[in-house]
């Protein structure tokens, strides 16, 4: 067989290796779930971000741990842990964003005026549905911000904002 010959037939075997896991067998893929926005693909098939998880929670333990660290010259840095939960019933390829922002101390800014400022801190692995975050404890800040998102090979759902924020 010819080189270019290779190429070509490893390229054919390339797309459909990422779409359906490189099974032999005729496997099918499971449904998209539904989104507001949609991703064109080749042919009639349209992929769709993933929906949006719902029952976003974030409960800040009382009282402080020791911060996780690489670092071993600093095991007993106080931290604050903020357990994070929510729901996700479909996709089980879909991966999770947190996003995180302190509002500070400015009377007028509000967690939903904010969202544009935070950033991510936290990508999980796919199907992962809870996770934590570590902070290390210090004067001000001002109020925690928290959003969660659903992520897949077509986009991002919507920001969830944690509840009672």
């Amino acid at each position: 067989m010819s080189l270019s010959i290779r190429k070509s037939a490893a390229l054919l075997c390339a797309v459909p290796l990422l779409l359906a896991g490189c099974s032999s067998s005729s496997a099918t893929l499971p449904p998209l779930a539904p989104a507001s926005g949609s991703v064109p693909t080749s042919g009639s098939v349209t992929a769709q971000a993933p929906a949006a998880p719902t029952d976003f929670t974030a409960l800040v333990e009382n009282g402080t741990v020791p911060c996780p660290s690489p670092d071993p010259s600093f095991p007993d840095v106080p931290c604050k842990q903020t357990n994070l939960a929510w729901t996700y019933g479909s996709a089980p390829g879909t991966r999770f964003r947190i996003y995180r922002v302190w509002i500070g101390e400015d009377p007028n800014a509000t967690c939903a005026t904010s969202d544009a400022q935070a950033s991510v801190v936290l990508e999980t692995e796919p199907g992962i549905t809870s996770g934590h975050l570590f902070d290390e404890v210090s004067v001000g800040g001002g109020p925690l911000c928290l959003w969660v998102t659903a992520v897949n090979a077509a986009g991002e759902s919507q920001k969830v904002p944690a509840q009672g924020q």
